[in-house]
């Protein structure tokens, strides 16, 4: 993507367009991380073709001539020859037929060549310095070329080849510039439309500000893209810039300097356009003629993110970028999601449904919050994310005074991606959900409902004790709905889930008239809540869930007139749940809490009302 717009300066300086030079890289980074194995699978084939081959010939004299024959043989077998030179030798690292040679040249070290790693300066060949293979990726010895880090070679290669081609076609620089703003402006709303599919996604937007320009006019302020999917609104900044490559030993200022130029103005920059949205409502978006192009208003969006996006992989400093302003001095920024191309394009691989990629974001922006969770690795907060779900309280529970290291938990992704270029049998990583439950996040992404996300976070925010409740619970109630022809809801209340689930079941039709939607009503008044949730389940005849129904229900909605009309329903439905109570832990203690689910204890609830005295429950249309 950030190499395509340059092929034809590529074409006239080396001889290779863009398409080429990925394929000579993409063959170097095959022989540094799957070469070895596949030299070992090569010289192992010999051995075992011998003794496959002396199972047909008897007798010791035979066997010794074919081992003698095979030995000979082998000596001059090209395969063979290089397998065991990429075990012994150099040949894995050798690249000579890789790439054009004058490109390898321009890109590689010749003995003694570097002059300012190993001198007489203070901290002469100290790690501090700026690396060798970090301004060119190979060496050359004896007119061959070798590259031996991989990952340098990736982390750094188009920073090097950017300031080769300025260097050898000083005219290009603008044309390189250029080329850049758009691939890498372009590039991560592509992303975000890969893992948010049928997302609305504006690029280069234009907007205005109450601030006045000299002329007494609204200022006119630019964003690179925009997102909305769902209630969801990501505001996309991109700097292509280079990250200082000089450590902050030998200039503070300056490093702080490239961290306020790549992380922080992009930051303010999205910033300012949803302070805008806040403050007007709305903002008109419009293009570089200031033609109008949309609106977003302020009411349609439960969460809003800026993401302040780098070309550059500066992992160790974006991850915990949010914590560093007191370093830089601006704290006056709000909450952001800093992180680089490169770590976009990773979650593209570990999500495949937008409904978890949004929740995950709702818990990264929860965790950017906290001060106990300040990670060195992006990828450990999606490793933290799938072991502890709401992994801000993870951090917090813990307890401990001073900073913890979070580190490791990004082994899941190392495992799953490895395992998949290998070809191997591997499943994406998810969090510990059972099958049935993860299935109602599944059947909503597959459906239009607008409530969809608002009830998948809700159910993914569970801990995996109410999921496990709740799964074992559906499946109890289908199997009694089987049997009995008796609806069997089930409602779960406290202070973060008020939700009634309702099962319907292909073949199995119930005598009476069971109405899930008044039986939630009564369910909330029950309990004395302000809301809701009814979540209708549909299954087929063998228990594949075909579709989901969610309804939010709000108290202040519900009419005086209907509290009365379900007075009585209410009154069954807590004498229910008492006696089921009672039958099941022999009588409800007075200090228990309320079985009618209204979170408080029973002697200040139904007993209470049941005794005259003034109870939460005493009136239900109150």
């Amino acid at each position: 993507e950030l190499l395509a717009p340059h092929s034809a300066v590529l074409q006239r300086l080396w001889g290779i367009d863009a398409n080429g030079l990925v394929d000579g890289l993409g063959r170097i980074l095959h022989a540094l991380s799957r070469g070895v194995g596949e030299a070992f699978e090569q010289m192992h084939e010999a051995p075992q073709a011998f003794i496959k081959a002396t199972e047909t010939v008897e007798g010791e004299e035979a066997q010794a001539a074919l081992l003698a024959e095979t030995m000979s043989r082998l000596q001059t077998d090209q395969k063979t020859q290089r397998a065991a030179n990429n075990i012994f030798g150099l040949g894995l690292f050798k690249i000579d037929d890789l790439l054009p040679h004058h490109l390898l040249r321009d890109l590689s070290w010749a003995p003694g060549e570097c002059t300012t790693f190993m001198d007489s300066g203070s901290q002469s060949g100290w790690p501090t310095r700026i690396w060798p293979r970090s301004q060119r990726p190979f060496i050359t010895v004896d007119g061959s070329y070798y590259c031996f880090d991989v990952h340098t070679l990736f982390d750094h290669f188009y920073r090097v080849l950017q300031r080769l081609v300025q260097t050898r076609e000083p005219a290009y620089q603008q044309a390189w510039n250029d080329g850049q703003a758009r691939a890498s402006e372009d590039f991560p709303l592509k992303m975000f439309l890969k893992l948010l599919p049928g997302a609305k996604v504006w690029s280069s937007i234009h907007y205005q500000v109450k601030k006045l320009d000299m002329h007494g006019n609204k200022r006119w302020c630019e964003v690179d893209g925009l997102v909305v999917f769902e209630d969801h609104l990501f505001v996309v900044e991109v700097k292509a810039g280079a990250f200082t490559a000089a450590p902050p030993e030998q200039n503070l200022e300056f490093y702080l300097n490239s961290i306020e130029k790549l992380i922080f103005k992009p930051a303010e920059q999205g910033e300012r356009l949803l302070r805008t949205l806040t403050e007007e409502g709305k903002v008109e978006l419009c293009d570089k003629q200031h033609r109008k192009l949309g609106e977003l208003f302020d009411k349609d969006f439960a969460h809003k993110t800026v993401c302040a996006m780098s070309l550059d992989p500066f992992t160790e400093l974006s991850a915990k970028a949010y914590h560093l302003r007191k370093l830089a001095g601006r704290t006056d920024l709000a909450p952001f999601w800093a992180l680089s191309i490169g770590d976009l394009m990773t979650y593209t691989e570990l999500f495949n449904n937008p409904l978890v990629f949004l929740h995950f974001v709702e818990k990264r922006t929860q965790a950017t919050r906290s001060s106990k969770v300040v990670l060195d690795d992006e990828l450990d907060h999606y490793g933290m994310y799938l072991q502890h779900n709401n992994y801000d309280l993870h951090a917090e529970d813990m307890g401990t005074e001073g900073r913890m290291a979070w580190t490791g938990y990004r082994q899941v992704v190392d495992t799953y991606i490895h395992g998949k270029i290998r070809g191997e049998q591997v499943t994406l990583p998810r969090q510990n959900i059972p099958a049935s439950y993860y299935a109602i996040i599944e059947q909503l992404n597959e459906g239009t409902h607008r409530e969809r996300r608002k009830v998948a976070s809700l159910l993914l925010d569970a801990d995996g004790t109410v999921r496990s409740s709740v799964t074992k619970s559906l499946e109890e109630a289908l199997a009694s709905q089987a049997k009995s022809r008796r609806p069997k809801p089930l409602s779960i209340a406290g202070p973060a889930h008020r939700i009634t689930f309702a099962c319907g079941q292909a073949g199995v039709t119930f005598p009476g008239v069971f109405n899930a939607l008044n039986h939630t009503k009564a369910s909330m008044l029950v309990a004395g809540e302000k809301d809701r949730w009814l979540i209708e389940l549909f299954y087929t005849e063998d228990g594949t869930l075909r579709k989901v129904e969610p309804t939010f229900i709000a108290l202040a909605e519900m009419p005086v007139a209907e509290r009365g009309a379900l007075a009585p329903q209410v009154e069954l439905l807590r004498t229910q749940r008492i006696e089921q109570k009672t039958a099941i832990a022999g009588k409800v203690g007075r200090n228990d809490l309320c079985p009618c689910g209204s979170g408080i204890k029973y002697k200040r609830c139904c007993l209470a009302r049941r005794g005259g005295l003034t109870g939460r429950c005493k009136d239900v249309r109150s």
